[in-house]
């Protein structure tokens, strides 16, 4: 079960996904396209 979900794979979803990575959480990232 993951952590936490971003919607939206921008640079500041992708910048959150990064530290919440580096924080040990466990992160999905939902874009589209």
């Amino acid at each position: 079960m993951d952590d936490v979900i971003i919607i939206g794979g921008s640079f500041a979803g992708l910048a959150a996904a990064l530290q919440l990575g580096r924080a040990r959480r466990k992160v999905t990232v939902l874009d589209t396209g």
